[in-house]
């Protein structure tokens, strides 16, 4: 169940990307920071 969960939540996730048209660059950015914050755990 956590992994459907998971999935739908990827799902929106990537819904609301596209709803928000960002681009490639953009997307990058953000994917960047997110790991930044994931290495740091502070």
């Amino acid at each position: 169940m956590e992994v459907l969960r998971f999935i739908l939540l990827i799902l929106a996730f990537l819904t609301v990307i596209i709803l928000t048209g960002l681009k490639g660059k953009a997307l990058q950015d953000f994917v960047h920071r997110v790991t930044q914050n994931k290495d740091k755990k502070d």
